[in-house]
Order: structure tokens, then sequence, then C-alpha cells
């Protein structure tokens, strides 16, 4: 539960960093380096954007399984035999919240690929690379929704095992 709680604190962190658009002052050893690597990085962030959306595409699937396949109809069955849960009703929600926030926080993520794809990171390296930091830090927001919906996944087996039996017996 520490996990999901650290992620909502950090969320406004990135809402901030997006919103001020500020452009970071960069050293000159680091906007040569932009510079001269700009096709290279730009053709690597392409990249990164098709992997990345076939992973989101392949978690995304995942999720719905998980939560309409496993928790709702476990949810729901326990509830028909007399057995609702209510801690495993509240995971199944969180597991949902987070779910959508996965999708809201990669289609940021995506946006900003986007945006900054569009820079000249050889007119505009300061820019480029205040848009690279936006890309890092809405990634690693992506990755801790996907780490807190793990979680809560482990939370939801652990309960059940606690509440009907099972494990290793």
């Amino acid at each position: 539960m520490k996990k999901i709680l650290v992620i909502l604190v950090g969320l406004p962190v990135v809402m901030a960093v997006m919103m001020t658009g500020s452009v970071l002052a960069i050293n000159e050893t680091i906007e040569n380096s932009v510079v001269d690597n700009c096709v290279g990085i730009k053709a690597q962030i392409r990249r990164l954007q098709i992997s990345d959306a076939n992973s989101r595409i392949a978690l995304g699937r995942s999720y719905d399984r998980i939560s309409g396949e496993l928790m709702t109809n476990f949810n729901t069955r326990a509830e028909i035999n007399g057995q609702k849960n209510e801690e495993l009703i509240r995971l199944a929600r969180e597991f949902t919240r987070f779910a959508q926030f996965f999708r809201e926080s990669y289609r940021q993520y995506d946006n900003e690929i986007g945006r900054v794809l569009s820079i000249d990171c050889v007119v505009r390296p300061s820019a480029f690379y205040a848009g690279l930091e936006r890309l890092r830090l809405l990634r690693a927001g992506v990755r801790g929704n996907s780490d807190a919906i793990i979680e809560i996944t482990n939370m939801f087996r652990e309960e059940v095992e606690t509440a009907f039996g099972g494990g290793d017996e």
C-alpha cells in the first residue's frame, strides 16, 4: 500500500512540471551533445514510442481481463455464495482506478512524445532537453501505475488465500 501512496503523492509533481512548460537551462556540453546527436535521439524516441505502445496495448488487455474475468467474477460468485469480502471488493475498485490512471498517464506520456518529436533539437536544444526530462517523468509515472497494479493484484491474491484458503497446502 506504501507504493500506491508514493505514486499518488508524486503525480502533482509530474503535473506541475508539465503545466509550467519551463525550459531548463542546460550547460554548453549538454547542448552540444543534443545538437550533435539530434537525429539519433529522435530515432530512439520513435522506437521507444512503438515499443511502449505495444506494451501498453498488451498491459491494457491484461488489466481488463484481470478486472473483469478474475476480480469481478470472483467477487460476484463469493457474494452469491454468501461469502462477500469487503477487502476484495475494495481491492477490485482500486485495481480499476489504477488501470484508469495507467491509461491516462500513458496518454499524457504519448502526447508528450509527439510534442518532443516536433521540437527542432538543432535549433532549440534546451527546449528539446526539457521535453526529454518531462518524458522521463511521465514514463516513470506510467511505470509507477503499472507497479501499483501489480501490487494490488498481489494483495488480492493474498486476501483470497487468507479468506478462502489455498496457497501452498
